[in-house]
């Protein structure tokens, strides 16, 4: 491909082979899609790719993977003329038939370097409502590197869909305002384009459109975000006037979606994810919390945080009703758990953050409803022990915390002697189990006490050897 300078060339090239020397013969597809076929590149704008595979990565070479386009992407900083790179990885299963939310395999983005640096090979949400914006985009524009043109390998992704995944998408954009605020403003300039026309645009263009339509006294935010997208000033974003004024053009922008269809967007949803980001600590690489056994004392505050994480995740795969339905028949811990001594709580600055146990009794959901053998105790040395539970409050998502109740779970489970781990797994828990290690053994739907059913998946892992540190410090 010769149509850039020769820096960027040579990017798309490495990361070409890159992909090719890891999955091989799983490589099926490759495309070059976004500012570099449509609009043309900006100073800062990413080389978006896309790739089609034909079998799931491992963890081996997701991390080959990382490594490689650590080294072939620009870090901050750098004046060499190298681009970031935004690189994304679908499974040709995952998108043929088409379903939404589609499954993300993979996604490199710089912004992603700490969670990377830090031994995370897949802070990506998965399922992922922007991959139905991303395949769009791909197959409306997308330069073939390899493999088929993109017609022939991606499906047309209905209207009803897209609307939906840009929907979708609000709520994590909203939460990622003040941390990078030129992106978000002009992303969401372009999510309103898109509801309105259909028709995915280049952020700039977008941004012109949004302009002509907000409000009075409403804009010189998205202003300076769409000209130094174009290149023509630079903005820091770091005074507190500015990330103000960001906030009411995001909220303006919300306010639009809202305006233009009853079912586009929950605008008191979007203000108080507004409020969570402008309240929100730095990440940081630091341990969020304390991990302590919960006790009944924390029952209610429990019960509180999980029904607070299903009212804000599960509307991104369920509809109303089977949202509803989960925050009062799943949204309420097991006693049973607290007093057996098997449920974990994070603790922060007095709060509860995140929740989640294992047990060694049958029962393996909280929606489950009760039964007669709810509280048998199991055999280790024949079945597995159960993972139950699992949430954490929308505002400290994606810090790890899950991963850390997971471990405490299974070193906890391991020194009762049992040897596999099994859980019951609702959409938005999966790419978290799969990441740890559990592999799906049925893709199922998990009946409810009031007959409302939920998508989900039963999961089992080997129990891996114990650190033997994790569970005594939470005790």
């Amino acid at each position: 491909m010769e149509r850039f300078d020769a820096a960027t060339n040579l990017q798309i090239d490495e990361v070409v082979r890159l992909v090719g020397e890891v999955l091989g013969d799983g490589a099926e597809a490759g495309y070059l899609f976004g500012s570099a076929v449509h609009g043309g590149l900006r100073p800062d704008s990413d080389l978006d790719l896309l790739f089609i595979a034909t079998r799931r990565t491992n963890e081996n070479e997701r991390r080959a993977l990382i490594d490689g386009f650590m080294s072939i992407s620009r870090s901050r900083g750098d004046a060499d003329g190298r681009r970031h790179l935004e690189v994304t990885i679908v499974v040709h299963s995952d998108i043929r038939p088409w379903r939404y939310p589609p499954p993300m395999e993979f996604q490199y983005g710089d912004w992603w370097r700490p969670e990377f640096q830090a031994g995370d090979l897949a802070p990506w949400t998965s399922p992922n409502a922007d991959l139905a914006v991303i395949l769009t985009a791909v197959r409306s524009e997308g330069v073939p590197l390899f493999g088929p043109p993109a017609v022939d390998s991606i499906e047309a992704i209905p209207r009803d869909d897209l609307d939906r995944a840009m929907r979708d998408v609000v709520p994590d954009l909203l939460q990622e305002l003040d941390g990078d605020t030129r992106n978000v403003l002009l992303t969401l300039a372009r999510v309103w384009f898109t509801l309105e026309t259909g028709v995915i645009e280049s952020k700039g263009d977008a941004a012109d459109w949004a302009l002509e339509r907000l409000p009075d006294g409403r804009g010189d935010a998205l202003r300076l975000a769409r000209d130094a997208y174009l290149g023509a000033t630079t903005h820091a974003w770091i005074d507190p006037a500015a990330i103000s004024m960001a906030r009411a053009d995001a909220e303006a922008i919300v306010q639009s979606l809202h305006q233009g269809s009853e079912t586009r967007m929950d605008l008191g949803h979007a203000r108080k994810l507004l409020a969570l980001a402008e309240a929100a600590p730095a990440k940081t690489g630091a341990p969020l919390g304390t991990i302590r056994l919960a006790t009944q004392d924390d029952a209610d505050a429990i019960d509180e945080l999980m029904k607070q994480s299903i009212g804000d995740l599960f509307p991104q795969f369920y509809d109303e009703r089977q949202t509803a339905s989960s925050i009062v028949h799943i949204g309420s811990v097991d006693r049973m758990l607290i007093a057996d001594g098997t449920y974990f709580v994070v603790e922060d600055a007095g709060e509860l953050i995140a929740c989640g146990g294992w047990s060694r009794r049958d029962k393996l959901y909280t929606g489950s409803g009760e039964g007669s053998g709810d509280a048998r105790l199991l055999d280790p040395a024949k079945e597995p022990a159960r993972v139950r539970a699992m949430f954490v409050r929308p505002d400290r998502t994606r810090r790890g915390l899950g991963t850390r109740i997971l471990e405490a779970c299974e070193a906890a489970a391991a020194a009762e002697r049992f040897r596999v781990l099994a859980l019951m797994a609702t959409l938005p828990g999966l790419q978290l189990y799969e990441r740890y290690g559990f592999m799906v053994t049925e893709r199922t739907s998990i009946p409810l006490p009031d007959g409302v059913t939920i998508g989900g998946a039963a999961m089992q892992m080997p129990i891996r050897q114990p650190s033997g540190s994790t569970a005594a410090r939470a005790t």
